[in-house]
């Protein structure tokens, strides 16, 4: 029976959560640790520890790679799990499993590394993104590639929207990630390093400033817009060339 850590956020992390932790009730692995953040006031998904609380599953919060590589590297890890998780763990703690680390990204890799995939492949044009699951390597999201699967994005779909259907999608891709796991016939396959993109946190902070003088079709407008877009608010502004004000600016849909 394989020990298992996961670390987990947002609204795929709970309802992943849920999931190891019926295949632990079933006795199928041995979940020793989860590894939580502290939820955030405006979160519109559940707290992961209510799960592990009431099946008395250890868990801890967060603090530093460092202090997370002293909390696992005498737990015996099989695998290690980052279902959603936006922190970047160190080389030491990726070679403690001994199976591997895996992790779950929103794109299909190598398009869109980074922070914001699902905003980026809006942001784009892309036509179609999807979820990865890939191994874990020192550079980021760049390990080989597990399971792949592709969503088309519509031309009307906002970042949550999107986000919501890849939700469903990624908890799909994960029961035939578990399966193979479970049989120990996890491969991988080399991303094209050609193919890559990649994003930072500064690229997508900088991206919320509108020109209001450049050249751009409607169709470029839209995509930016609907990529912005998150629950109706966005963090994109422009500045009002008589007040000086900071103005922001979001897309709503409606259909005939």
């Amino acid at each position: 029976m394989k020990n298992i850590v996961i670390c987990v956020d947002h609204n795929i992390g709970y309802n992943l959560t849920r999931f190891i932790v019926n295949e632990h009730i079933k006795r199928k692995v041995n979940l020793v640790l989860a590894v939580i953040n502290y939820l955030p006031k405006n979160a519109f998904w559940s707290d992961p520890k209510l799960i592990l609380f009431e099946e008395n599953i250890p868990y801890v919060y967060y603090k530093s790679s460092e202090n997370l590589y002293y909390q696992i590297k005498n737990l015996k890890v099989d695998v290690l799990l980052l279902l959603s998780w936006k922190h970047i763990i160190s080389k030491q703690i990726i070679q403690l499993p001994s199976v591997g680390c895996i992790n779950l990204h929103y794109s299909l890799l190598p398009r869109h590394r980074g922070v914001y995939p699902v905003n980026w492949a809006i942001m784009s044009g892309d036509t179609y993104t999807g979820v990865t699951f890939h191994w874990v390597t020192e550079h980021t999201d760049a390990g080989d590639i597990i399971f792949q699967r592709k969503l088309q994005i519509f031309s009307w779909e906002t970042a949550d929207m999107l986000i919501e259907r890849l939700d469903k999608l990624a908890l799909e891709l994960f029961k035939q990630l578990w399966g193979a796991l479970l049989l120990n016939k996890v491969d991988g396959i080399q991303q094209c390093a050609i193919e890559s993109t990649y994003h930072s946190k500064t690229d997508y902070e900088e991206s919320n400033y509108i020109e209001l003088d450049k050249k751009v079709t409607f169709g470029e407008v839209i995509d930016y817009l609907r990529g912005k877009t998150f629950q109706d608010k966005s963090p994109a502004f422009y500045i009002d060339r008589n007040t000086n004000e900071k103005i922001f600016v979001s897309i709503k849909f409606t259909k005939e």
